[in-house]
């Protein structure tokens, strides 16, 4: 029989009759204690590991005044056999024997059960009874468990994270759900590459009907930590390991490892050449900008863009050449590339020669050529294959100059005011010449007059003996002339005039 006596706001709000195995037992709820009867709280069902133990938690509640607790008797039941007695352990199933107890106090109403050391003949039905000395007991046959056995527990949980940033620091929670607190597993993360990776003491938190295990790692990424597969695993004491899922990490982070190469000519750089330069970085995400530079510094801007650069017809002092790349976490220039740009050798104006001695005819001359691979210098007279020897001097000679002074006395014909010098500058490439004209006085000196009379006397008396022919060849001639206009006897006479002397 029930009354209402107040309404719902009152703190006075029942008063109930109840009968309960034969007995009329009166209940009043004052001031918000409320009647009790009898009810337990259990799980419909749960799951625990082969080999490992398992807690069933329990509460229940029975009508009257509270109870001392040695007063009271909590027995559990598996398919009607008596598997745990909190009082008389001696009425247990010996298979069960050692094996099963009460977790809480009866006195605060708590009847948790522990079963250790789980077979897969442990599977059943549990109930619990309760018994109170002196009053009354009760078996809660309408609130049972059905406990299951596996030889696999719960595999562990993650969360895999988003796209991480490259030394940002991230905490990752790994989980795992058991039913023994006193054999919880161990969680062990797997090792990645990483600037830092620290792991906190697991945690443990006590849910409605079982436990949870958490290993929390704080990790610091790095550019290796990018695609690194993390996974946690939860190790049980029976030797069982169950393995989470696997996260495969992403890292954002600015471009790493810029580096120039060259990709064409494969050999030898000569002037005039194209050249196709590259450029490698490791980034992520993927570079959205290649920008390149030249100079000494790199301040020099070109206009193309891209990975790749060409440069047509190579100079000799082309470059060094710089790749910056960029993306949304930054950008990072390379280091210069410098190319070494074969040319053939070119002497320069610098170059001279001279004589400072006409006498001894001693030479005083420097060659100054550049090429790349630097050139070798020596001198000759020209027309001549023949190296002039003396004293050379290759000093001042560095990088892609070379430099030859030479001091020397050369053959020089007395009777010529000149003498032609050829520099010859060689690499492996070609050879260049360059012609020094140097010139010199002839002074005519006299030569002693005997030598010069006698010869004078030769040409006199060779001259004087043909003009003593021709004067007797002459007078002859005459002769003839005169005796061929004579008359003969028969002749007349008067056509002749005589002359007197």
């Amino acid at each position: 029989m029930r009354m209402k006596i107040c309404s719902s706001s009152c703190s006075l709000r029942w008063v109930s009759v109840r009968f309960c195995y034969g007995s009329v037992v009166t209940f009043l709820c004052v001031w918000g204690v409320c009647c009790s009867e009898w009810s337990a709280s259990v799980p419909p069902s749960i799951t625990g590991v082969s080999g490992l133990c398992v807690h069933i938690p329990c509460r229940f509640s029975y009508p009257g005044g509270r109870a001392p607790a040695n007063k009271m008797t909590g027995i559990w039941y598996r398919d009607g056999k008596e598997i745990c007695n909190s009082r008389h352990w001696e009425q247990v199933d010996a298979l069960y024997l050692n094996r099963t107890r009460l977790l809480g106090s009866l006195g605060s109403n708590d009847c948790s059960l522990k079963i250790g050391l789980l077979g897969s003949g442990d599977a059943g039905s549990y109930m619990f009874r309760i018994e109170i000395e002196g009053r009354d007991r009760y078996s809660f046959k309408d609130h049972t468990v059905t406990l299951s056995v596996t030889d696999s527990p719960l595999a562990p949980s993650m969360q895999c994270p988003g796209v991480l940033a490259e030394g940002v620091t991230v905490s990752l929670v790994c989980a795992v759900i058991h039913t023994c607190p006193e054999a919880a597993p161990t969680l062990r993360w797997t090792v990645v590459q990483a600037k830092q990776a620290i792991s906190q003491p697991q945690g443990r938190r006590q849910l409605q009907q079982r436990w949870e295990d958490q290993a929390v790692l704080n990790l610091l990424p790095s550019p290796g930590t990018h695609r690194e597969v993390l996974q946690c695993a939860a190790v049980f004491p029976n030797g069982v390991q169950q393995r989470g899922p696997a996260c495969r990490l992403v890292v954002s982070y600015a471009p790493k490892n810029v580096t120039v190469s060259r990709l064409s000519p494969l050999g030898l750089v000569s002037e005039g050449a194209t050249v196709v330069l590259s450029c490698q970085a490791n980034s992520q995400p993927a570079p959205h900008l290649f920008s390149w530079l030249q100079g000494a510094e790199g301040r020099e801007q070109l206009d193309q863009t891209g990975p790749k650069l060409s440069v047509e017809k190579i100079a000799r002092n082309s470059g060094p050449f710089w790749c910056e790349v960029e993306n949304s976490m930054g950008a990072v220039r390379s280091q210069p590339l410098a190319l070494d740009v074969h040319y053939k050798p070119e002497i320069a104006e610098e170059s001279w020669c001279s004589v400072i001695s006409e006498q001894e005819a001693e030479l005083s001359c420097e060659c100054v050529a550049y090429g790349n691979p630097p050139p070798s210098i020596h001198w000759t007279v020209s027309h001549s294959y023949e190296r002039i020897r003396g004293h050379t001097n290759s000093s001042r000679s560095g990088g892609q100059m070379s430099v030859e002074n030479l001091n020397a006395s050369v053959p020089w014909n007395h009777t010529s005011a000149e003498l032609v010098l050829l520099c010859v500058a060689e690499n492996s490439l070609a050879s260049t010449v360059r012609a020094f004209t140097l010139t010199r006085n002839i002074t005519v000196e006299s030569t002693p007059l005997p030598h010069r009379s006698g010869l004078w006397g030769l040409w006199g008396s060779v001259m004087g003996l043909v003009l003593m022919v021709l004067l007797l060849f002459s007078g002859c001639l005459l002769r003839s002339l005169r005796t061929a206009r004579v008359p003969d006897g028969g002749e007349d006479a008067s056509n002749f005039t005589a002359v007197d002397h």
